[in-house]
């Protein structure tokens, strides 16, 4: 009998941690196969699916590569400059989709530049790391990744994910983005377990994964993701550590000494905070380096209040840590789901961008 109950614990066990790593598909937060759209501008409307219903499970793109990781809309032969706004995209977005934005934009007069937001780079700590090496070091693609973001912008849109890779954007000191107006459109997702596994559960609970919640009580499945970033930052520590003693030369390339300097403070404190779970001390200083950018004046936040992949106390500390910074405030409620609006509803995205920044610590709201 005792035979049997250590094997039936031991299988229990097992089955459990296998379920939490299938679930880490869910953590992609928006998947790629329910929603289509039509790419056709006089029929928005057509969009009928939810885009945070959409990841299959085992459904891995780490090695896809987008056409849009980097794209610019084509040239207009107006005479008069165009405003330039830089979309950080949601999660697993597919190619039509970021064109079907691109389009939207451009239709209204904007040049339009489109990053991709990839799971695999901007929402894990080894992600983190390899992102964030790839911003600051000056060899070949890196370099042109580098010199097609860090530029003057009039508009920074960043949906959903998107907001986790403006945070690392904005992260390297040797680096200079600016921008007038920020859309945060269905965001702040922050650089926490707890946020990743709420979005995770509400993806599931959307999905008829109801019985995955049931299964996994979301403190177990806190627990799990948390050690598996910290294991995560341990390894990214001890492989840049190596790479700094056995293979310096190939590995700097041409970086100055003072970002070489700057890599090391910022890989030090990253990988710390993640192995010893400080990451509300990651989210505070996200949250400060976005809200303090160079040249940032006007923050739209776009959203629905109902929304069951975002945390309302998040949105509201972004909110007030936004205010008392004195920049103006642009609080537009939509009804559609997760990042819908720009497909449904583009009037109140575009209605909010045209209103020029109003006097200090200004806010207002709109359903």
């Amino acid at each position: 009998a005792g035979f049997n109950v250590y094997s039936l614990c031991k299988i229990s066990a097992a089955a459990l941690v296998t379920l939490l790593f299938l679930l880490e598909d869910a953590h992609g937060f928006v998947g790629t196969s329910v929603f289509q759209p039509k790419l056709s501008l006089n029929k928005v409307s057509q969009c009928t699916r939810p885009l945070a219903a959409r990841l299959p499970l085992g459904n891995r793109l780490a090695g896809a590569k987008s056409p849009f990781a980097l794209s610019m809309a084509d040239a207009s032969a107006s005479a008069s400059p165009k405003k330039k706004v830089l979309i950080l995209s949601w999660f697993y977005a597919q190619p039509k989709e970021l064109e079907l934005v691109r389009r939207i934009y451009a239709k209204k007069g904007y040049e339009v530049q489109i990053h991709e937001s990839r799971v695999e780079e901007v929402a894990r700590p080894r992600g983190w790391y390899h992102t964030y090496e790839r911003y600051v070091k000056g060899d070949g693609i890196s370099q042109e990744l580098s010199d097609k973001i860090y530029k003057d912008w009039d508009i920074v849109h960043a949906m959903s994910g998107g907001f986790l890779n403006l945070a690392l954007i904005l992260a390297p000191v040797s680096k200079e983005i600016t921008f007038k107006k920020l859309v945060l459109d269905s965001t702040p997702i922050l650089p926490n377990p707890v946020s990743f596994v709420r979005f995770a559960r509400a993806y599931m609970q959307e999905n008829g994964l109801q019985w995955a919640n049931k299964i996994v009580p979301e403190r177990v499945q806190t627990g799990y993701q948390t050690a598996r970033w910290s294991l995560g930052a341990a390894y990214v520590r001890s492989k840049h550590k190596l790479k700094g003693k056995f293979t310096p030369k190939r590995w700097l390339g041409m970086m100055p000494a003072d970002t070489v300097k700057e890599m090391e403070e910022w890989t030090r404190w990253a990988s710390h905070s993640s192995m010893l779970n400080r990451y509300e001390e990651m989210s505070a200083r996200s949250i400060e380096s976005i809200f303090k950018a160079k040249g940032l004046k006007q923050v739209t936040f776009l959203y629905n209040p109902k929304d069951p992949y975002l945390n309302q106390d998040d949105v509201q500390r972004c909110i007030d840590f936004a205010s008392n910074e004195g920049l103006d405030i642009n609080i537009v409620h939509s009804p559609c789901n997760h990042i819908e609006t720009v497909f449904r509803k583009p009037k109140l995205l575009f209605e909010a961008l045209a209103k020029e920044p109003a006097a200090v610590g200004a806010s207002s709201a709109s359903e």
